[in-house]
């Protein structure tokens, strides 16, 4: 593709694409010399080499080939925690852990006034992330506020974070990372006996194998991020990726649902309405065309896009 500098450079979008990344992140990266931003003489703008963009795309995939190895043959190519841990060393999991535990409590019932920063916002002062809970299997009830971490030694990061923290008896203190955590239940025991906050929890990697194993369809979608090609299902954001990517020129959404709006709207109160067992049937002359329109019909409500699972045989049907 061309632009304004030729082929020796690419701009933040071109960029960003290469990457597999949003574009803040790219800017991100360009603050912290990640990546340097070449000088281009009477431009503002961001603009990076060609050949340093590819490196680090060679470099991030090596990562994610590392984290999601050949298809198994024994279940349905999902991570566990082991993979989580390998994944706690890539550059993608500091920006993309916070999403993740985003995605966790968001399809959590029970939990709302949730606030989770992520990717390029996971950097910035305060609190990585906000909720409110009635109590789960995984979470206490209360006000919930989360301090988040990749680092290696989990104990020392969990430590400062709680250190750095002001008591409040009316917040559960709650520190997460992607890593297996030996002694996260004695040192969650040993803060919560200094009364500091009303109560203390430690999430680690084998935590949030449990947790994904009940909510399917961020199951799928951390594991296609790791790599993995689950069998016979896959997330409707990977769908429309894989889809987008092979129509030529690149068909934007919105093609799919112009002059579809009772029918959109259809779709959205049949999927928000409560349960009634009812089957709803989408009809068009081609499949694809029918996935397009789901996939633009729920793309503005984000929790609703977040939930779809495209399955495509009786196996994966039987395990979701």
């Amino acid at each position: 593709m061309q632009n304004d500098t030729g082929d020796t450079y690419m701009n933040v979008r071109e960029t960003a694409r290469v990457l597999g990344v949003h574009e803040n992140t790219v800017r991100n990266w360009a603050a912290t010399g990640l990546l340097v931003s070449a000088q281009i003489p009477g431009s503002r703008y961001l603009r990076f080499e060609r050949a340093a963009v590819l490196r680090l795309q060679q470099e991030r995939g090596r990562t994610a080939s590392q984290v999601g190895p050949g298809l198994r043959t024994d279940g349905p190519e999902l991570i566990t925690a082991n993979e989580l841990n390998r994944w706690a060393d890539s550059l993608d999991s500091k920006g993309t852990f916070p999403d993740l535990m985003r995605r966790l409590l968001a399809s959590t019932p029970g939990i709302t006034n949730l606030d989770i920063r992520g990717y390029e916002g996971a950097a910035a002062h305060g609190w990585d992330g906000r909720a409110t809970s009635i109590g789960s299997f995984i979470l206490p009830a209360g006000e919930l506020r989360f301090e988040f971490g990749t680092n290696r030694d989990s104990k020392t990061k969990a430590t400062s974070d709680f250190e750095h923290r002001e008591a409040d008896p009316s917040l559960t203190f709650v520190a997460a990372t992607p890593r297996n955590w030996a002694g996260a239940a004695e040192w969650a025991d040993e803060r919560r006996a200094e009364l500091k906050f009303a109560d203390v929890k430690a999430i680690d990697a084998h935590v949030i194998e449990q947790w994904l194993i009940q909510t399917p369809f961020v199951h799928y979608w951390i594991s296609e991020r790791l790599g993995y090609n689950p069998r016979g299902a896959r997330t409707i954001e990977r769908w429309w990726a894989d889809f987008s990517s092979r129509t030529r020129p690149k068909l934007p959404a919105d093609l799919f649902v112009a002059g579809r709006g009772s029918q959109t709207e259809a779709l959205r109160e049949a999927l928000t309405g409560a349960p009634d067992g009812e089957v709803t049937v989408v009809q068009a002359p081609w499949r694809d065309e029918v996935l397009a329109f789901v996939f633009a019909s729920l793309a503005p409500e984000t929790q609703l896009l977040q939930r779809t699972i495209v399955v495509e045989d009786a196996a994966a049907w039987a395990r979701l």
